[in-house]
């Protein structure tokens, strides 16, 4: 603290105190020697070291100073302003090592200068030997006796508001125990002495008796500071040891360190320390085993969310191409055109060309290799901005952020470069094409929907262009629409102009031998157009809401054809019928499958609905409370293209359904795909520990057939035992369903030998 800053606080109510406590230690100073010379000087001495600890070594030392100049003044104690500084001094030094108590070092003061000093004092005045053992014992007890009044003052109550000492942490009354116990026994000792030194002060002259006194009390001051401090390490050792052994103790809990006990001999230290241990002990149980829950727990929430994420991908994705699907393609074209206001947004719509003549002509599982290629095609091509979606069949869509038709003009024109390239489908090399249809976001449309039927008609203008083009959408493309108008009005009319037919496709037994059904398939010729894919008109028609009217239609002539083969001798084939979502939402489905049974004549048992997943994304109870009104009736209810939904393996329990279809997706390559194999016999023991009959569709080949054999799966349909068939082209398969022993199926292109039999 400086000077100036002493100065400033002299004038205030705690500099008041520091000047006050100075003259008092100068006026005791100048007592006469005299046994009042022995309590004065004691609380000089007191004054001073509350002094010092206030206003710091300057203030203190300028104060000693000050008495002492008195002391020499008055000329009887000349030594006295050496020993005052000297004092001031050491102590100054030890409190500023942080050292709190004041009585050791007074001690050693005292008997390494005080007490010598007083003892040639008294000598060089020619004093006998009972006054200089009074002098050096009285010099002892004054200084021992104000150093512990100064610190019993300076920690406790209720003086130290009083002169304003700073703020510490013993200031709130806190004082550790070794202290406590020093400061308590000193004072138990010495002040009680008090009265006998100045009794014996009073009778001072030079007599042995009053030196005698003097020395005595010395000693006790002596011997019961030395004792104090010692007692107060011995009681106070086995706390600090305590103290320290639980000072981080979570810490070293959590590292598993030991922990060092302390034994001390006070009792109630060794059960502190017993309770400490116990409750340490209990809490480092429960650490490890929170620790081991939060281990299950972290453990728990990465396979959740591996299963969250892998549910997420059977959602969102493709499974041939393992691009996102038209589920994906929907919600991130909304978030895209959002993104990109500003900056806008290119859809592109892709269409294979010819896709639907290598299906034809080689089989599916080629088509779905061409889909493959085509799909890493663009993925390399269209970089990492750009997002590509399967949307079904052969349909793509690339998202594009921008609406630069130069920019999307230079893509569309690398996608047609790379499409036009031969895909080598096993020994073949195919040629192919692209048909492409752009619309732009905000010019051509501000809506999804409206964006993607703009593409659409784009696309469709150049496929019927020839195809291998791209076309930007224009809004003079009116007549495309006119076109697609033209087609949703043919699609009304192609009942009434009987331009419907129906196929069916056998489902064998598993060894190939024994026909078990049929599956009812609806094609549409169109004059001068030929054949149109169910893919085209089947989403048309069911936008349209005709699906309903063609869907009772295809029911009704399943039905009648079923019931003619039975009349001209033939066994009871089942035959199954795919039901539109649309037809299912109409709350009066089951009396019309009732009035057209009735009509037909056809048995309930002959007839199986086929349903697709996408039916149990609907209100479940209102679905399942329609499939157990058909069940109860007899009809035979199975889910189609089964193992690319979402939710249905959680739902099949409490489907009343007898089969489950498994999509051909997860039959393709069933031989040499291990992941497809899995999935494949997972379903089987799933659905035949529920007593389901399992369907395997779109087996292409001998290797598939073989290997779904081996999986006990119960009826087969695909190519390789045959395409779809005419009415009169199925004669033959109903006749293994008669009579199949013998005959042994080599596959589709046995068709020919099967007949003749």
């Amino acid at each position: 603290m400086s000077d100036r800053t002493l100065a400033r606080k002299a004038f205030g109510w705690k500099g008041g105190i520091d000047v006050i406590l100075a003259a008092a230690s100068v006026a005791f100073t100048i007592l006469p020697a005299t046994p009042a010379f022995v309590s004065g000087s004691g609380w000089a001495g007191c004054f001073l070291l509350l002094l010092l600890r206030r206003a710091g070594f300057r203030f203190a030392a300028a104060a000693a100073l000050a008495a002492a100049a008195a002391g020499f003044w008055l000329g009887d104690r000349p030594w006295t302003v050496f020993l005052a500084v000297f004092e001031i001094t050491l102590l100054a030094a030890w409190l500023k090592r942080g050292r709190e108590d004041l009585l050791p070092p007074e001690l050693v003061y005292q008997s390494v200068v005080a007490v010598p000093a007083a003892l040639l004092a008294v000598f060089a005045s020619g004093g006998t030997a009972g006054e200089a053992a009074a002098a050096a014992s009285g010099s002892l007890i004054v200084g021992a006796t104000s150093a512990l009044l100064a610190d019993l003052l300076h920690h406790y109550r209720p003086l130290v508001r009083l002169i304003g000492r700073r703020q510490g942490a013993e200031d709130a009354g806190r004082v550790p125990l070794r202290r406590m116990i020093a400061h308590l026994a000193s004072a138990s000792a010495v002040l009680p002495g008090l009265p006998v030194i100045v009794i014996a002060g009073l009778s001072f002259s030079s007599g042995d008796a009053s030196s005698a006194a003097m020395v005595a009390a010395a000693a006790a001051v002596l011997s019961s500071a030395l004792g104090a401090y010692y007692l107060s390490g011995r009681i106070s050792g086995a706390f600090e040891r305590l103290v320290s052994a639980t000072a981080g103790l979570h810490l070293r809990q959590r590292q598993d360190a030991d922990v060092r006990w302390p034994a001390g001999g006070a009792a109630e230290a060794a059960e502190i320390a017993a309770n400490c241990r116990d409750i340490a002990d209990k809490l480092a149980d429960q650490y490890h085993a929170n620790e081991q829950m939060t281990e299950l727990l972290r453990e728990q929430s990465a396979r959740l969310r591996a299963s969250e994420a892998a549910l997420e991908r059977l959602s969102y994705h493709d499974t041939l191409t393992s691009l996102p699907n038209r589920f994906y393609f929907y919600e991130r074209l909304r978030a895209m055109m959002d993104e990109h206001r500003g900056r806008g947004v290119g859809l592109m719509l892709l269409d294979v060309d010819r896709f639907k003549q290598v299906n034809d002509s080689l089989g599916h599982a080629s088509g779905d290799e061409m889909l493959r290629i085509i799909a890493g095609r663009l993925r390399e091509l269209c970089g990492d901005e750009a997002v590509i979606c399967r949307l079904g069949g052969d349909e793509f869509a690339i998202m594009v952020p921008g609406n630069s038709r130069d920019a999307l003009s230079r893509l569309g024109d690398a996608i047609l470069e790379t499409a036009a390239e031969p895909v080598r489908v096993g020994d073949k090399e195919l040629y192919v094409g692209a048909s492409i249809g752009i619309s732009l976001y905000p010019e051509d449309a501000v809506r999804v929907e409206e964006l993607v039927r703009n593409a659409d008609t784009a696309m469709y203008t150049a496929k019927e262009a020839g195809g291998r083009r791209y076309e930007f959408y224009f809004s003079s493309m009116k007549e495309q629409v006119s076109e697609r108008l033209e087609m949703e009005t043919s699609l009304h009319k192609a009942l009434e102009l009987g331009q419907f037919e129906l196929f069916y496709q056998p489902k064998m037994d598993a060894d190939g031998l024994q026909t078990f059904g049929f599956e009812a398939l609806i094609r549409w010729y169109r004059p001068g157009r030929g054949y149109v894919p169910p893919d085209l008109f089947i989403p048309l028609a069911e936008e349209t809401g005709v699906i309903q009217a063609i869907g009772d239609w295809v029911l009704r002539t399943a039905c009648r054809q079923c019931v003619e083969w039975y009349k001209a001798g033939y066994p009871p084939a089942v035959v199954a019928v795919n039901v539109s979502p649309r037809q299912f939402e109409d709350p009066k489905f089951v009396e019309q499958v009732e009035a057209i049974l009735e009509e037909t004549g056809m048995r309930p048992e002959w007839l199986e609905l086929e349903i697709t997943e996408s039916f149990l994304q609907r209100d479940r109870n209102v679905v399942i409370d329609m499939l157990k009104r058909l069940k109860d009736r007899g009809i035979r209810i199975s889910i189609d293209d089964f193992g690319t939904g979402y939710s249905s393996l959680s739902l099949l329990k409490n489907l009343p359904i007898h089969a489950v279809k498994i999509d051909r997706t997860f039959i393709r390559h069933i031989d040499t795909d291990s992941k497809n194999a899995s999935i494949v016999s997972a379903i089987m023991a799933l659905a035949h520990s529920m007593n389901l009959r399992v369907v395997a569709e779109g087996v292409e080949t001998e290797a598939e057939h073989r290997l779904l054999r081996k999986m006990h799966c119960d009826e087969l349909q695909g190519y390789y035992f045959s395409a779809p068939l005419r009415a009169e082209e199925a004669l033959p398969y109903l006749r293994l369903m008669r009579d199949p022993a013998g005959r042994k199926h080599r596959g589709a292109g046995d068709a020919a030998e099967i007949i003749r039999h």
